[in-house]
């Protein structure tokens, strides 16, 4: 049978404990005794710190091991002919509600009114517009055009809410397991639109040691409040409010795993109050699309020690991070193609 770290530290505790029960003043010199004594029992407060230690870390960390709730936002492209095109809509249920497709529904919320449109869970806990055809297929996070067509959007942002319920099999009624939080964007085939990288032009470099330890000590609910308002570059808010009120469309691009999107958003809404704090309401930063990808946490991390210590070893190359963003900002830009257009 396999021996964890826990069990070592408690095998350790016991034999510390034994052997300073053990000891009897007839059977050693003084000062020996009281040595072995004072000796047992630091080993045995140390022992205790570490398993607390150790205790602390794994009940920490191994959230970044369970699949956990998070949604990217969604663009949308409309053209003249009226066609609407989509980027993909990514959206995971948390890994503890149990699978069952016939009692899990997860219902799409806009500006606080439910719509006719509904998402499957699939057993991988992914949402789907289109449910798998049959058992052991993936199924599709496309939309259709005719679901498009019935959604009740404005343009620019529409502030929406992914509700998953569960049917009660005793009561035969639906109940409100979760809510998962995004943002749809309705653009203009004409709309001008300037792509931002989070993590290359946002955030300063030297937050990445912070950004880590945050993706692991995941918030236990509510907004960042901005007080560490050194984490964006110098700069960047008043760049991003210039090319909002010159008419431009922003479009976010982050390699931060889909269970961190609600803290993206925090984030840039506490750099919003900050530039305002700093400049007046003319600062404010304009609402922006953040797309994100579909690793949850652990995996996440894993792609960023990897890609840094490639970097280290003297391998050069894409990384993954850089190819999902590259892969973002060719599937918006293919929205906005004409066929036989540019």
């Amino acid at each position: 049978p396999s021996v964890s770290l826990t069990d070592i530290i408690e095998l350790s505790l016991k034999l510390c404990r034994h052997i300073g029960e053990s000891l009897r003043p007839s059977a050693l010199p003084r000062d020996g005794f009281k040595m072995l004594r004072s000796l047992s029992l630091k080993t045995e407060k140390l022992l205790d710190k570490v398993k607390e230690g150790v205790d602390t870390a794994v009940e920490k960390t191994k959230s970044a091991f369970v699949q956990h709730s998070g949604a990217s936002d969604i663009v949308l492209v409309k053209h003249d002919d009226g066609e609407i095109r989509s980027t993909p809509w990514h959206v995971h249920c948390d890994g503890q509600i149990a699978h069952d497709s016939a009692r899990v529904q997860v219902r799409l919320c806009i500006a606080g009114r439910a719509t006719e449109l509904c998402l499957t869970m699939g057993r991988d806990h992914v949402c789907y517009l289109q449910p798998p055809a049959t058992e052991g297929e993936a199924g599709s996070c496309m939309p259709s055009e005719a679901q498009l067509q019935m959604l009740p959007l404005v343009h620019g942002r529409n502030d929406c809410i992914f509700e998953v319920r569960q049917l009660d099999p005793e009561t035969q009624r639906w109940s409100v397991r979760e809510e998962i939080a995004s943002d749809i964007f309705l653009w203009e085939s004409t709309d001008r639109v300037v792509a931002v990288d989070y993590e290359g032009a946002l955030v300063r470099p030297d937050k990445w040691a912070k950004e880590a330890k945050e993706a692991i000590h995941k918030p236990k609910g509510g907004e960042w409040d901005g007080r560490d308002k050194s984490t964006f570059q110098e700069g960047a808010g008043s760049l991003l409010s210039t090319l909002g009120h010159g008419g431009y469309c922003i479009l976010i691009t982050t390699t931060a795993p889909i269970s961190r999107m609600a803290h993206r958003r925090s984030s840039m809404a506490a750099a919003s109050r900050a530039e305002v704090d700093r400049w007046g309401a003319q600062a404010q930063l304009p609402d922006a699309p953040i797309l994100c990808g579909t690793d949850h946490t652990a995996a996440a991390l894993a792609n960023i020690l990897t890609a840094k210590a490639l970097t280290a070893a003297g391998r050069q190359g894409m990384t993954r991070q850089a190819a999902f963003k590259q892969q973002s900002l060719s599937l918006v830009s293919a929205l906005f193609k004409v066929p036989g257009g540019g």
